[in-house]
């Protein structure tokens, strides 16, 4: 009870400080043991926490080994904007689940959503962590299910990044975008105790695009694009498949479509206006 009394009271001191700058910031907590945190340096930011439940935490820091080696501290923490007209909200939903959001530029959209609808008796133990450093950047989590984990940067200006899971278990999402223009989309669903998914997407340069799409348990995929305007996609329904695209170049294409289990799919361009497609499938 004095956590919750001494959490309001910040959040009662940083809304007073918000107001005054024509910030917006919203806080809702239902039950016990919750935590946030909302900061918002600017002019005209909107943040917006919700939690219904126990034992969430909305004040979290990550530590991340990225690979471009910047700061291996993720600045997320309870939402914290330092920019203007910032748009950042955190949904949470039952217990065990954090949270994170920070953006230090202008104009960028992030929001983490955290709920098991088709079984809460499961709880959510679930981990989101964006950290936007530029200007006009997009990105979306949403996480249904248990236990499960997404980590998100973005630096540079008008990136887009989407991650979604709908496991039973731990799976494990990670997107990492420098640059301006890139998108990246990542989707996982069925993940279990036998067999957590792994997403890995790494973009360094401009205008780049990659997709990873899995469904099954125990499913990996991996991508890297040095360069500009490459597309990469990988593709994987069933169980324990691998897919790894790795792009060094400019205008490059990649797709790997795998049907069935126990598939390993490679493309591997350096170079440019490289085309290359893996189709696998054991059924």
């Amino acid at each position: 009870m004095k956590q919750i009394l001494a959490n309001i009271l910040i959040i009662l001191f940083f809304s007073g400080f918000i107001y005054a700058q024509d910030n917006v910031g919203t806080v809702n907590q239902t039950g016990d043991d919750n935590a946030a945190l909302i900061d918002q340096i600017g002019s005209t930011n909107t943040a917006t926490i919700t939690t219904t439940g126990n034992l969430n935490n909305d004040d979290v820091q990550k530590w991340v080994n990225w690979t471009s080696g910047l700061s291996a501290v993720m600045n997320a923490r309870g939402v914290t904007q330092h920019g203007d007209d910032n748009l950042g909200t955190i949904w949470q939903d039952r217990h065990r689940s954090e949270a994170g959001i920070a953006q230090l530029g202008d104009a960028n959209i992030a929001a983490i959503t955290q709920d098991d609808p088709t079984n809460h008796s499961w709880g959510a133990e679930n981990h989101a962590f964006v950290d936007q450093l530029g200007n006009m950047n997009i990105s979306n989590q949403n996480q249904q299910g248990r236990a499960n984990s997404s980590y998100m940067r973005q630096v540079g200006d008008n990136n887009t990044a989407d991650a979604e899971q709908y496991d039973y278990y731990t799976s494990y999402t990670r997107a990492e975008q420098v640059g301006d223009g890139n998108s990246s989309f990542q989707f996982q669903e069925y993940g279990d105790w036998t067999g957590r998914n792994y997403a890995d997407l790494y973009q360094l340069g401009d205008n780049n695009y990659s997709s990873q799409d899995q469904h099954g348990h125990g499913n990996e995929a991996y991508s890297q694009q040095l360069g500009d305007l490459n597309d990469g996609t990988i593709s994987q329904s069933g169980d324990l498949n691998i897919g790894t695209i790795y792009q060094d170049g400019n205008s490059n294409f990649g797709l790997i479509h795998q049907n069935g289990n126990s598939n390993t799919g490679t493309v591997n361009q350096t170079g440019d206006g490289n085309h290359g497609t893996v189709t696998q499938s054991d059924f």
